[in-house]
């Protein structure tokens, strides 16, 4: 594999293939890193942020379709 961060002073960029990529197929990706940067930033997430988000009776549903599947696991009967 080879990557490499570069900052283009005009629109063209010529790319040198290794040879042992000749005839297969290869992904070129061009997006700018600050942008990924930005992007990773807002995905940071916890669970206080879904608080409220369902609700209760929901909640509970989910969580007795839990216990149920738990159950069914377990050999014996018992979580």
């Amino acid at each position: 594999m080879v990557r490499t961060v570069i900052t283009p002073n005009k629109e063209s960029l010529e790319l040198n293939i290794p040879k042992e990529y000749i005839g297969r197929q290869i992904e070129v990706l061009i997006y700018p890193v600050d942008q990924l940067i930005e992007q990773d930033e807002n995905k940071a997430a916890n669970m206080q942020q879904f608080k409220g988000s369902i609700s209760k009776e929901l909640a509970e549903k989910i969580n007795e379709e839990i216990d149920k599947s738990r159950k069914e696991w377990s050999s014996d009967g018992r979580i």
